[in-house]
C-alpha cells in the first residue's frame, strides 16, 4: 500500500443525516498498522469549549474525539482494529510554548512536525469540509477549503491578555485553508475545521 491511498473505514455523517463511509489518507505504513488522516474535513468546533490557556491534553477537542466520536464512528470490530497511539507532543520551540506532556489517544489531531512530515507542500495539506462539516460550522474558503487544528502549541500566552508564566498557550497551531500552517487558531473559535486521525491494524 503506497502513502496517500485512500481507504474507507468507519461511518460518519457526510451529507443530511445519514452515515456514510469515512475515507481516510494513508500517512505511512508502520509495522502491523496504517496511520490514517481523514480526507475531508469532518466537523467544525473549538479546540476548547472557553477561552483558556490548554494544550492537547486536557483540551474539550480531545475528549470529544476519543469519547463521542470514536464511540459513534465505528463499530465494536473496528473500535479493537484502532491501536492507542503514544503522542509525545512536543515543545513548540518556534514560539517557546511549552511541551504538554505525553498522552494515549485513540483519536487523535496532527501535530505540527507530523502536518510538515507527512505533506510535501502547503498544497496537499488543503482539505475541504464534507457537506455536514460546513452546514454545522466549519469555516469555508473563497475556493471552499477549509482550515484544520493541529494539536500542537502555538504562540505564547499573553499576547491576548492572559497574564501568565504558563508555558501553554492561548492559541493552538492551524492549517490554513491555502495549506500553510498558522500560529494563530484561538483555543474556543467553533470553526474550526476538524481532520482525525487514526493507527489502524493490518
Amino acid at each position: 500500500m503506497l502513502m496517500k491511498d485512500i481507504i474507507s473505514f468507519g461511518r460518519y455523517i457526510r451529507e443530511g443525516k445519514e452515515a456514510s463511509p469515512i475515507e481516510w489518507i494513508v500517512l505511512e505504513e508502520e509495522p502491523g498498522a496504517l496511520l490514517l488522516l481523514s480526507r475531508f474535513v469532518l466537523a467544525g468546533m473549538p479546540f476548547h469549549n472557553e477561552e483558556a490557556l490548554i494544550g492537547w491534553r486536557l483540551c474539550s477537542l480531545r475528549k470529544k474525539l476519543n469519547e463521542e466520536f470514536f464511540g459513534a464512528a465505528f463499530s465494536p470490530d473496528e473500535q479493537r482494529r484502532i491501536i492507542p497511539s503514544q503522542n509525545e507532543n512536543k515543545p513548540n520551540f518556534h514560539y517557546r510554548t511549552g511541551a504538554d506532556g505525553p498522552t494515549e489517544d485513540r483519536v487523535f489531531l496532527l501535530s505540527y512536525d507530523e502536518a510538515l512530515k507527512y505533506f510535501a507542500d502547503d498544497g496537499v495539506r488543503r482539505a475541504f469540509p464534507t457537506p455536514y462539516a460546513a452546514e454545522n460550522g466549519a469555516w469555508r474558503g473563497i475556493d471552499g477549503c477549509s482550515w484544520w487544528w493541529l494539536r500542537t502549541n502555538a504562540r505564547p500566552a499573553g499576547l491576548r491578555g492572559l497574564k501568565t508564566d504558563s508555558l501553554l498557550s492561548e492559541c493552538i497551531c492551524r492549517v490554513r485553508d491555502l495549506g500553510s500552517i498558522s500560529v494563530d487558531g484561538i483555543v474556543c473559535t467553533a470553526s474550526g475545521g476538524v481532520r482525525p486521525a487514526v493507527r489502524i491494524k493490518i
